[in-house]
This record gives C-alpha cells, structure tokens and sequence, in this order.
C-alpha cells in the first residue's frame, strides 16, 4: 500500500513539496514522491549511476566471454543429459545477447525505468544457466546451485536498487525459476525441495526489503539536500534582498549613504590602481529645508526630496557619475577622474537645475524657491585618503552655506589646510 504526498502542498513550490514529503515519511509507510520530485530525483540518480552501470555490464561482458570457455571445458564430461549445447544455447543466445543490450540501452541514457529493466535483464539468463547445471547434474549441484542464484540476486539488490514494483516483479520472476528449478530436480527429497525453496523465498524477501530500505534512504537524502539547498538559496535572496534595500534609498530611489561609503571606497582603491588619478566629490543640502518641510509637513517634504533627487540624477553624466542620499536632505555626488573646476561647473549646473524646478518654499518667504548649497572638492588618490575627500568637501559645503546658500563652493586640500573659494551664487555669497 502506498500513499501520497497531501495535495494542500503547493505544486510549483519545492520547498513545499519537500518539506510536506519529508513530515509525512515520518508514518509507517514511506510516501510516494510526487511527479516533479521523482522526475528531478530520477535525473540526478541518473547521472550519478551512468558511470558505474557503463562499467558493470562492460565487467559482465567480459566474465561472460571468460566464462563461457571455461564452463563448457567443465562439464563437457560431465553428467548433464544435453551436453555443453544447452549451454552454449543459454549463453550465446541470452546471456551474452542480454549483456549486449544492456550496455547499449545503458549508454544511451533511457529513462529511469528502462535504465533499471535494461540493468536486471541479464540476471535472468544467469539464473536460467544455474538452473540448467543443476536440473541437469546431481544433488551435489545444489549447494553451487543455491549460492550462484541467490548471488545473482544479490547483484541485482546492490547494483540495481529497482523502484519498488519493479523490484516485486523481478524477484516473483527470480523466486518462479528458483522453485522450478528445484522441483524438477532430481534425486531430491520432499523435505529438502521444501527447506531450498523456503530458503530462497526468505532471501527473497530481505532482498526486497533491503532494496527498498536503500530505495527509501536514497530518495530521503535527495529530499533532504533539497531542501538543504532550497533554504539556502531562499536565504540568500532573502539576504540580496534585504542588502538591495539597504544600499537603495527608498523615498528618492537613489543610493543610500551605505551604498555611497562602498562606492567611494571602491572607487577610491580603483583609481590608487592607476597612480595619479582623482576622485571628485560633490556635497549637497537643500537649503532652508526644515521650513519647507514645516509648511508643507512630512508628505511634502518627502515629494520635495524625491524631486530634488530625480533632478540630480538626470543631470549627471551616463554611468560614471553617481549619485546617493546620505542624510535627511544632504546628497552626495561621486565623480570618477574629475578635477575641482569642473566639480565646480558641474554643480553650477545642479544649482541651477533644482532653481529651475521652482518649487516654491512659503515656509521661508513667500518669493522664494527650493534651492541647494553645494560644496566640491577633488583630490588625487596618491596624496590623500577618502576621510580627506569627504571633510574638504563638507567644509566647502559648510562656507556655501554660511555665505548665504544657493550658493557652489570649491575646497582646496592642501596637506590638511582647507582653503574655500566661492565659485558661484545664487545669493549675497563672499569670498
């Protein structure tokens, strides 16, 4: 009796479906892998025995072919009724035929259920030979008899582990010329035909439950690995995810300060690479924010900054620049193997983009527009760290801002002297 895995199991979902499989192989019964499963467990089962079941019919070729010589050699005299031609018959005309198929099916990488048919298909050749030694000799066969079948028996169970009907068929056909065998022989008693067939159908039945035992144990481990892997792989985009929301600011869709410290720091050790180049950097702070944000409230103020932060992003060249939020309204603008003029013109530009957007600020004073301060520096990888980039930047901003605002300020570095120099305004900004 077989039973399968509980239909409330999402069928696109393989974390569902294996961990469903897995709770209910804890009953009595082991159940039954559903289709999607079974066809993924078949397939990686399938490249993993190629190999070994390429180089055991290969193997029985060869024994076939050595055997065959020797067997005839011994029995030629010996008390068989037909003679070594019933042999040669068996072996020339199932065995090695049998053999033959069986690597030829093997190689071409059937399906799972054939892979299987095709790999215990010789075995009953095998045993039609056994048989045929012993009906054909005397009792003194039978030990050799008993221990050649259940040996090729045991083949099949270790290196065929058949899917369950397979494995009851192909043992009920086993145990058939196992007992026709012994009943045909002669000179046996009643009390010892019954002892060898009890004992072959014991055998028989350990065989089977040993080979679903494996069976069981193998699709077990897939399933567990699986699952193993699933839960890894959610946590990793779980992880991607979350890293993705943390380098992303979520209300301008820019960078956030996290992702801006890995990018400096990157660029920074790109441009060290190359000796003598610069790093530009552009700070930035909405000017007199806190009273349009008062004005207008939370809402507003966050449409301000998400349109503030569109606008610099379309103001930036290509793919080179880069742009993040790294406070509540200060930006910052990355600008690879850029000198300090033209940081300069390039946040001239910015300044006058965001006046251009005329977004009115009556929090500060009814005529007046949002506005931004920036302060700019650049400085070559070799003659500083990215710590001094950042200060001679927020400095420059720092002078923009307490000159009046709306206002570009340049920070010159020069051995930890900051010397700022406005280069435009918008205001009553000095020098």
């Amino acid at each position: 009796m077989r039973i399968s895995v509980a239909k409330a199991a999402a069928p696109e979902s393989l974390a569902s479906l294996a961990e469903a499989w897995l709770v209910q192989r804890g009953g009595w019964l082991t159940p039954r892998l559903p289709p999607l499963l079974r066809s993924m467990y078949d397939a990686e089962k399938g490249q993993l025995h190629h190999r070994s079941d390429v180089a055991v019919c290969v193997v029985s070729l060869a024994l076939t072919a050595i055997f065959y010589p020797v067997l005839v050699a011994g029995v030629s005299n010996g008390p068989l009724a037909r003679g070594p031609h019933a042999l040669g018959m068996l072996y020339l005309g199932l065995l090695a035929p049998a053999t033959l198929v069986s690597l030829i099916v093997v190689l071409s990488k059937p399906k799972p259920v054939w892979r299987e048919l095709a790999m215990a298909a010789p075995s009953l050749p095998a045993m039609l030979i056994c048989a045929q030694l012993f009906v054909g000799g005397a009792v003194d066969a039978t030990i050799g008899f008993v221990a050649g079948t259940l040996t090729v028996m045991m083949f099949v169970v270790i290196n065929v582990p058949l899917r369950s009907g397979l494995a009851v068929a192909w043992m009920a056909v086993a145990q058939a010329f196992f007992a026709g065998a012994i009943l045909r022989a002669p000179d046996l008693s009643r009390d010892l035909r019954f002892d060898l067939i009890s004992i072959g159908l014991t055998c028989g039945v350990y065989m089977l439950l040993a080979c679903r035992r494996l069976h069981d144990e193998q699709q077990f481990g897939f399933v567990l690995a699986l699952r193993e892997r699933l839960r890894r792989e959610a946590l990793t985009a779980q992880n991607r995810a979350l890293d993705d929301l943390v380098q992303s600011d979520s209300l301008t869709g820019l960078a956030s300060r996290r992702a801006y410290d890995n990018w400096l720091d990157a660029l920074w050790a790109q441009a060290a690479s190359r000796g003598t180049a610069t790093v530009g950097l552009i700070m930035i702070d909405v000017d007199h924010f806190k009273a349009y944000n008062d004005y207008h409230g939370h809402p507003g103020g966050d449409a301000c900054l998400a349109a503030v932060g569109t606008c610099l992003r379309e103001q930036l060249r290509g793919t080179s620049d880069q742009v993040a939020r790294i406070g509540g309204e200060e930006f910052a603008v990355l600008l690879p193997g850029v000198a300090l003029t033209q940081c300069g013109d390039i946040a001239e530009r910015l300044r006058l983009a965001i006046s251009a957007l005329e977004l009115p600020n009556p929090g500060y004073g009814m005529d007046t527009v949002v506005t931004i301060s920036c302060g700019c520096a650049s400085l070559r990888v070799c003659d500083a760290a990215p710590r001094d980039l950042c200060a001679t930047a927020d400095a420059a901003l720092y002078q923009a801002k307490t000159s009046g605002r709306n206002a570009v300020c340049l920070g010159e570095f020069v051995q930890r002297n900051f010397v700022g120099v406005i280069a435009g305004s918008g205001g009553n900004a000095v020098a």
